[in-house]
C-alpha cells in the first residue's frame, strides 16, 4: 500500500473490517451479509489480479489446445462428406490474460496511462482480436458443420452430403462428443458465468461504492469531475490520445492507488468468489475434472 493516506482513506480502511450490509436474497427468505475480505493488496498491473475462481476457468493455452483438437475433428468430419473447410471453424488463438482481465477494474498501469491514456497499447489491442476464427462457409458446408440450414435454420440431421449422413448437431457437435468422451461431458463455462456474477456483486458492495466515492473526491482535488471510474474510461477522447486524455488517465491511476480502489475492489470480489465456490463446489469440481478429460483427449487427438 501507499505510505501516505488521507484521513478519509483511513476511515474507509477501518470500515472495510465491518461487513455489515445486507446484500439481498441467497434463497427463499434468506439474506446474506457482505463477506469479510482478506488482505488488500496493491494492484499495479494485470499480473496482480489473481482470484479464487481462476482455477475453474480455462487458461488461454488450454482453450487453444481444445480448439486445435476440435478443428482437426471438424475437418476430418467435413472431409468425409467430400467437402473442404473454408477457413478455420474453431479459433486457433485466444486473447491473452492481459486482454481478458487487464481492464476488469479499469485502467491500472501508470506507464500505459502516460503513453496511451485510456487506450490499450497497440500490441494488446491486436491481441484482443485473436478470438475470431475467420470461417466463411458455403451453404452446404454450413449444413454439414452445424447440422442446420444456413438460411432457414432447419435441422439437417440425417441428410446425405457426399454419401454420408449429417450427424446430430453436425460436425461441430460430433467433434464435441469426441472431445468429451470418457468423462468430459460435464465440462461447462460455469466458472466464467460465476465470475460475471461476482463482478456485479462486488461493484454493488458498500465497500467498493465507498472506495469509488473516495476516488471521485481525489479526482476532484486534481481538477477532474467524475462520479464513476468508468466515466473517463468510456469517454470519446477522439482518434488519438491527447494531452488532456493522458493527464486525466495519469491522475486516474494516481487516485486509484491513493485510495486503494483496485486493491479493495479485488479483495471484495475475491471474497464473493470464495463464497460462490463454497456454495457451488461440487458443480465446479465436476466441470474442472471434465475439462481435464477434454484436455487429455485433445492432446491425444492432436498427437494423432
Amino acid at each position: 500500500m501507499n505510505g501516505r493516506r488521507s484521513l478519509s482513506a483511513l476511515a474507509l480502511a477501518a470500515a472495510l473490517t465491518l461487513p455489515l450490509t445486507l446484500i439481498g436474497c441467497a434463497g427463499a427468505g434468506e439474506e446474506q451479509r457482505e463477506p469479510a475480505i482478506g488482505e488488500i493488496k496493491q494492484v499495479n498491473s494485470y499480473k496482480d489480479i489473481v482470484m479464487p475462481l481462476d482455477v475453474y476457468i480455462l487458461t488461454r493455452e488450454q482453450r487453444i489446445s481444445i480448439n486445435n483438437a476440435r478443428e482437426l475433428l471438424i475437418r476430418d468430419c467435413v472431409n468425409k462428406h467430400g467437402l473442404q473447410v473454408t477457413g478455420r471453424v474453431a479459433s486457433g488463438d485466444q486473447p491473452s490474460r492481459q486482454v481478458m482481465i487487464g481492464r476488469r477494474y479499469g485502467i491500472i498501469d501508470a506507464d500505459a496511462a502516460a503513453r496511451t491514456g485510456y487506450r490499450a497499447d497497440a500490441e494488446v489491442a491486436a491481441d484482443a482480436g485473436k478470438a475470431g476464427g475467420g470461417w466463411n462457409p458455403t451453404p452446404e458446408e454450413f449444413r454439414v458443420v452445424s447440422g442446420k440450414d444456413q438460411v432457414t435454420g432447419e435441422n439437417t440431421v440425417g441428410q446425405l452430403v457426399g454419401g454420408t449422413a449429417i450427424a446430430e448437431g453436425g460436425c461441430a457437435s460430433e467433434a464435441g462428443r469426441q472431445l468429451s468422451a470418457d468423462g468430459g461431458e460435464l465440462a461447462s463455462n460455469y466458472g466464467d458465468t460465476l465470475q460475471v456474477e461476482t463482478y456485479a456483486m462486488a461493484e454493488r458492495d458498500s465497500r467498493v461504492v465507498a472506495a469509488v466515492a473516495e476516488w471521485s473526491k481525489c479526482m476532484a482535488e486534481a481538477g477532474y469531475t467524475y462520479s464513476s471510474p468508468w466515466e473517463p474510461n468510456n469517454r470519446d477522447w477522439g482518434p488519438k490520445p491527447t494531452n488532456e486524455e493522458i493527464a486525466t488517465a495519469v491522475a486516474d491511476v494516481a487516485c486509484r492507488r491513493k485510495v486503494d480502489l483496485v486493491g479493495i475492489w479485488l479483495a471484495v470480489e475475491s471474497a464473493y468468489q470464495q463464497r460462490v465456490i463454497d456454495e457451488n463446489h461440487q458443480r465446479l469440481e465436476q466441470s474442472r475434472q471434465a475439462y481435464e478429460v477434454q484436455l487429455r483427449n485433445a492432446s491425444k487427438i492432436v498427437a494423432g
